[in-house]
């Protein structure tokens, strides 16, 4: 119990307190601030849930991103609102702040070898994360369309 508490819960709870102080810092509105903190905490906890039992963190990315996707595609036509707002927020958690910290330092520090490390490693999560918002986001763009061209048929019949 104490593991799940420590893997699980309190970085999932914390992650939320975080997404409604980043929902605050970029002025959403009351009524989304909630919905936007339970985007991140989806997204991270399907993070953890994944890094945790298959171990590979490109894929954990990847997953998560494409969680979050789906959540903000969701609740953005449920509230006839913008999906940007859910998603900008709820993938904030996901940024690899402590990868770009390290590529920037040791850019700074004229460390070739762990620039390029670190460079790396900012660059494969971050095309991860790029990769599971655009493929969660055509293939339902893709969907919507396809429904409304169906639509356009049945109608025209």
């Amino acid at each position: 119990m104490e593991e799940m508490l420590t893997t699980y819960i309190i970085p999932v709870a914390a992650i939320f307190v975080a997404s409604i102080a980043f929902s605050i810092f970029y002025n959403v509105k009351r009524s989304s601030i909630l919905l936007c903190a339970i985007g991140g905490a989806l997204g991270w906890a399907v993070y953890l849930a994944f890094v945790n039992n298959i171990g590979h963190k490109y894929v954990s990315f990847f997953v998560a991103a494409a969680a979050i996707t789906i959540f903000a595609e969701v609740v953005g036509r449920v509230k006839n609102v913008p999906v940007t707002i859910f998603l900008t927020i709820s993938l904030i958690p996901l940024v690899p702040g402590r990868a770009i910290f390290n590529t920037i330092e040791s850019l700074l520090k004229i460390d070739k070898q762990g620039f390029m490390d670190w460079g790396l490693e900012t660059f494969l999560i971050v095309l991860a994360i790029a990769f599971g918002v655009i493929f969660i986001s055509s293939f339902i763009r893709l969907f919507f369309k396809l429904r409304e061209k169906n639509l356009a048929k049945s109608h025209a019949n």
